[in-house]
């Protein structure tokens, strides 16, 4: 772990636990990130950090009825407000073709979770189609949606 001390943003190392080699590319702190994790096929955890910007959004949807309180009067009264908490995350930049098909082996996921801010939040997600390969594209990005699964 010595070794460690002299890394500066950019550099990159492969480390190696029990027989797993894992690339790591050191990104610079203080960016907006957020970490998604879904239960893969094999109902173990996988996680992939976002370092792209992220938009949270709010829709709302009213049930209202009308009724007349006299001849020359109507009344509309709201009776259900439903609140739809979206999320719209840029992955930041997917460096490799593996990544890249490793993140989307979470569109096939029925549990998903987003850690933002030290929040944990699950969503469902709500990407309708996504270009693993794509000829001429040498900096990858994605952008993902999700819709929050308890309103």
């Amino acid at each position: 772990m010595s070794d460690l001390e002299g890394l500066s943003t950019g550099d990159e190392f492969t480390m190696s636990v029990s027989g797993v080699e894992t690339n790591i590319q050191i990104k610079p702190s203080g960016i907006d990130h957020c970490i998604v994790f879904w239960e893969n096929i094999w109902g173990c955890w996988d996680t992939f950090e976002c370092t792209g910007q992220i938009r949270s959004r709010n829709k709302y949807s009213y049930t209202s009825d009308e009724y007349r309180l006299n001849r020359n009067s109507l009344i509309k009264e709201i009776l259900e407000i439903d609140t739809i908490g979206e999320f719209t995350i840029d992955t930041g930049w997917v460096y490799s073709q593996e990544e890249v098909q490793y993140l989307e082996s979470m569109f096939i996921s029925r549990n998903i979770w987003l850690l933002i801010d030290g929040r944990f939040i699950q969503v469902n997600t709500k990407t309708s189609s996504f270009d693993p390969y794509l000829t001429r594209r040498f900096k990858k990005s994605f952008k993902l949606t999700f819709e929050k699964t308890i309103r």
